[in-house]
This record gives C-alpha cells, structure tokens and sequence, in this order.
C-alpha cells in the first residue's frame, strides 16, 4: 500500500530519497528549493534537483547525507515529545518508546558537512534578500579568541526598518582584518568600540586596589567552594530577618563583574564578618578602614557600571549616548572629587583623579566627533542641550542646516522636472478654455519666499523649539510621529 505525506499543502508519495531534506513538493511534478525558494521540476526522478544542490548550493555534501540516510529514519510521533536526559548530541542516549528502536543519530561527518551547510545555505539566502532593502547601516566588528587560540571576528550590519525598528545582521565570520579594510580601502568613518573603552578605563582605576581585592576574592572563593561556610551565610540573613542572598563571583574578563562583586560584598559585610567569625578557616581580615574604602569604591565606580550597560545595549541606539555618558561622568568626577569622604582617603580621590584623567586621555573631547554629534543632536532626547560647548552644538546645527538644504533642493529638481513633463504633455492635447487656466499659470509662475538655506534654517529652528522627550523613550519610535521629515 501506498503510503502519503503531506508537503506544503500537496499530498503525495512519501518521498524517501535524502534529497529531499533539502526540498519541498508543490505538485507531482514540481518542488520548492527549501535553501534558496526556487521553483524546480523533478517529475519522476530526483536527478534534477540533486544537480540543483551541486550547482547553487555546493557547500551541502550530499554523499555523506546518503551514507547517513539509512541511520536518519526518525519515528514521526515521538518527534514532538520531550526527550529525558542529557541535551547534548555526543552524551543523548535513546530512551525506550521515546525513538524508534532502529534510529541512530547522525554522525559527526553529516552534522558538519550536510546538515550545517543546508542551514548556512538557506540563511545566506535570507540574509542577501534582506540585504537588497537596507539604504543605510552601521557595522560593527566583534573579535575574540577560541580555546585553541586562534583569533575570530565576527561583522555585523544594523539597520532600521521601515517602521523604524532596529535590526542586525550577522554577515562574516573570519580571521581577516576588517578595520584596516574599512579604513584604508572602504573609506569608511570607523568609531572604536565605547564600551571597550569604558572596561580599559576602570581597569587602569582598579589597578590601586588589586591587593584589597584580591583579599575579597579570596573570602568569596572560600564561600564559593564551601558549603558549610555558605549554608551559614545564608543562615545568618534569614535569621536577621534579611532576604538571603549569596556572594557574587567576578569574571576576569568583565570588569562590572568585579563591581558586582565588591557591591554584594558590602552589602552583607555584617553578616560576613559574623560568618568569618564563626568558620575555622584562614581567611583574610578586612580592617574597619579597608571596608569603608570598599564602600567609596562603590559609589565612585557605580556611575560608571551604569555607563557600561547603556553602551552595551542591542536593541537601541548607543551612538548618541556618548556625548552625554562621557560629559556625565565627568561631572560625577567633578562632584567626588569635592566631596569630604573621598577627600580623606587618598586612594580613592587617586582613583577618582585618574579616572577623570583617563576619560580624557582615552576618549578625548567626544564633542568634536562629528558622528556622535550629528547623532546626539538628532537624538530626540538630547538635541543641542546635551553639549557642554554651545560653539560645537552651533556648529552641528550648521551642518546640518546644509544638508537639509540639499535635500530641499533636491526636491525642488525634481518638481521642476515634473512640471516640465506636464507641460510637454499638455502640448499634444487639444486647447480647450478652463476657469483654471489663469489659476494654473499664477501657481507656475508662483516662488516661494525666502531662498533653500532659509527654509531648512526654519526646519532645524522648529526642531530645536519642539519639547525633549524623556530620556526612557525610545527616539526611533518618535521619530515615526515629528513633524518635520526632513530630519527624519
């Protein structure tokens, strides 16, 4: 008898050739590429679109996925049910009534070099179509090093969508250096990574107290490795009447990591102190003065761990952020550096010094980046008020005052072109008397006030007498509803 499966709506034999994992029937005599959507006709053999495979998309190996064919014959109705047990592939046992007893997973070689190729294939395809509707991106550039030591970068295209909606793209992963191709060869502006830059500037602060923090390491590892020493520690808040909450571990590779875990360890110092007490361990001993210089350290570098997790972000702009983060944390720095506590303890107005010293030293005068000018002076939450030199929110205002212009005048060809286009056309047509002929000529003949600088000086005026929306918006959102489309 024989047996049917349904595909994309069309009913038919079972298909049981392994290329099928790879393609969709539309009728009897046609299938629907499922890597690249095209259209193909396979009649009774499937000769036809094996050659499709081997042509448009030769990374797939089809011969390891025919070896493997015979082992990948999954039971359809335990497909759905939840598999008990490890997740990995290389630990996954079959349980019984949970696979079919004949199932095999498939090998190594099939993995790397049918079925991740299939997938690679099929969303190369999608992010090239997607591709062909962006006008404008930024791209990012993220490295980092593997286990084997060996050195990746991966690129990555955002972009906004038509309902102003941001969205990436992942589009190479490589060894190859794409900041020297994007500066010397694409001549493209290239802005280094603020975040980076952050996590280099709070390393340098930390620097001073890597001896008290190495003492606090050491208690956290101990509470860590110790359950005895942690059950108490838990104990010890719930009977004060205190949530309890364990110690944070830090992260050598994230610095906010090691803030965290200062944080948390002040935060329960009465009832670590009381723990240390009652454990026969050799732990170090924290003095009175050494606690509060953790105390200090945290209210100096929680300006800047906030800092940190608003430049991180994915799902909204961050390029407008600087300017104000940057004159921010100097201001911050400006109002420790006068205040009593971090006065009286020398390392920590060094460390405030330093860190003011390394904002400069690092970033330099933000303000002067035309990029992130441009961007904070058209962020909807900060315009020109976000700049501390009024002759740089000025000169951002001119620039753009020029651009607007252009765009003006771009339209204003293209409305000459079109009325030219009408008027050629009315030549051919017979002349007839309208009451809106003597109307129609005074409109042609009409010109506007004022010249094209005047009218997008009015824009950017109008801009800037619109109210600031707060900070918690999203201005890619508002942007959707100005008034002014030339900005948008």
């Amino acid at each position: 008898m024989d047996q049917s499966v349904m595909r994309g709506g069309y009913i038919g034999k079972r298909k049981r050739s392994p290329i099928w994992t790879f393609f969709t029937a539309v009728d009897e005599t046609h299938a629907c590429c499922n890597i690249c959507k095209n259209k193909l006709s396979y009649e009774t053999t499937v000769t036809n679109l094996t050659k499709h495979m081997m042509k448009k998309h030769p990374t797939v190996r089809l011969k390891e996925l025919q070896r493997a064919s015979c082992n990948i014959q999954v039971n359809e109705e335990a497909i759905d049910e939840p598999i008990p047990g490890p997740s990995r592939i290389s630990t996954l046992e079959p349980e019984n009534n949970a696979l079919n007893p004949a199932y095999r997973l498939p090998s190594r070689d099939t993995i790397v070099n049918t079925l991740l190729p299939s997938i690679y294939e099929e969303v190369s395809h999608d992010v090239e179509r997607a591709c062909f509707t962006i006008k404008k991106a930024c791209v990012t550039a993220d490295y980092w090093t593997s286990v084997d030591n060996e050195s990746f970068m991966a690129v990555t295209a955002h972009y906004l969508d038509e309902e102003f909606k941001m969205n990436s793209l992942l589009l190479e992963v490589s060894v190859f250096n794409i900041v020297r191709t994007i500066r010397n060869e694409l001549r493209w502006p290239h802005l280094g990574c603020f975040a980076h830059n952050l996590n280099l500037i709070i390393k340098d602060a930390l620097a001073e107290f890597s001896d008290l923090i190495e003492k606090v390491k050491t208690i956290v590892c101990h509470f860590k490795r110790s359950s005895l020493a942690n059950s108490k520690l838990l104990e010890c808040q719930v009977t004060a009447g205190k949530e309890a909450k364990e110690i944070i571990q830090d992260v050598p590779t994230r610095w906010n990591s090691t803030f965290h875990m200062i944080e948390r360890f002040v935060e329960l110092e009465s009832f670590i102190r009381t723990t240390v007490a009652l454990l026969d361990a050799d732990l170090p001993h924290l003095t009175t003065k050494e606690w509060k210089t953790l105390q200090l350290l945290c209210k100096i570098l929680k300006p800047f761990e906030d800092a940190t997790t608003m430049a991180s972000g994915e799902n909204y702009i961050t390029a407008s952020l600087v300017i104000v983060v940057v004159n921010g944390l100097r201001d911050v720095c400006a109002v420790l550096l006068n205040s009593p506590d971090v006065l009286q303890d020398a390392f920590a107005k060094n460390t405030v010094t330093n860190l003011n010293h390394s904002l400069l030293n690092r970033l330099g005068n933000v303000e002067n980046d035309k990029i992130r000018a441009t961007s904070t002076f058209l962020d909807l939450r900060f315009k020109d008020v976000a700049f501390k030199n009024k002759l740089t929110a000025e000169n951002v205002k001119w620039q753009l005052t020029n651009s607007v212009a252009n765009m003006l005048n771009e339209g204003v060809d293209d409305q000459v072109d079109n009325n030219q286009a009408m008027d050629n056309s009315t030549d051919f047509q017979q002349l007839t008397l309208s009451l809106w002929d003597s109307f129609d000529r005074k409109v042609s003949e009409h010109k506007p006030k004022g010249t094209i600088n005047s009218r997008a000086l009015l824009e950017i005026n109008r801009y800037l007498e619109e109210g600031i929306i707060s900070r918690k918006l999203d201005p890619l959102l508002c942007c959707i509803l100005y008034i002014i489309p030339s900005l948008v």
